[in-house]
């Protein structure tokens, strides 16, 4: 199978929900070529961490800098982040006072 044929096949996986299948198929891509775009921003879509889709999308761009969707996806992640790191904690005043060896685990 060629890498057009894979790309396809982990895109495919994706569209599926089948993310780690896809995942071992696009890291076999990146270890035979570590500037194929196409499959760092496929391998975005697939990992479950916001740090790793970064990782990944800056991958995309340092290859080709150019490339309009990595970057709309850089975007809308750097925005996502910013906005939930302003959240308040849902604690109240008496709770995070609370000794944390009496915290109740979730």
């Amino acid at each position: 199978m060629n890498a057009t044929s894979k790309l396809d096949a982990a895109r495919q996986l994706l569209d599926a929900g089948h993310n780690l299948a896809a995942m071992e198929i696009l890291a076999e891509l990146i270890r035979a070529d570590r500037r194929n775009d196409r499959a760092w921003l496929l391998l975005s879509r697939a990992v479950d961490t916001e740090k790793h889709q970064r990782y990944c999308l800056e991958q995309v761009l340092q290859i080709n800098p150019q490339n309009e969707e990595a970057k709309r996806e850089l975007a809308s992640l750097t925005l996502w982040e910013d906005l939930t790191a302003d959240t308040p904690s849902q604690e109240t005043p008496a709770e995070r006072e609370e000794a944390p060896s009496r915290r109740k685990r979730p």
